[in-house]
């Protein structure tokens, strides 16, 4: 599992590439909360090279959100895949996340 980070002028965008499941989301969690005090609003995070995704990984995407949240500062999904589509439609929590697909 690799992160990955760019800051610009329209905001902050964060890509996880691997996999987001029990096993890394401790490594994930440590990696994306990395510096976020310096993350510029919008974030964006592209999950389209997440090989597979868990429940925790789902829990680990929303806690993100709760947090950058509570700092005034917007996340949005810009990129997804089918792994990651089918586990927010299958636990309906698609609509916790605005998706730019």
């Amino acid at each position: 599992m690799n992160v990955t980070r760019k800051n610009n002028k329209s905001g902050s965008l964060l890509g996880i590439d691997g996999e987001l499941t029990i096993y890394t989301v401790s490594q994930a969690r440590q990696a994306l909360l990395e510096d976020h005090e310096s993350f510029i609003s919008p974030v964006a995070l592209d999950l389209q090279k997440v090989s597979e995704i868990d429940t925790a990984g789902l829990q680990l995407l929303l806690f993100i959100q709760k947090h950058l949240s509570s700092l005034d500062k917007k996340l949005h999904l810009t990129k997804s895949n089918e792994h990651v589509d089918a586990l927010l439609n299958q636990l309906d929590v698609a609509p916790y996340f605005s998706l730019d697909n």
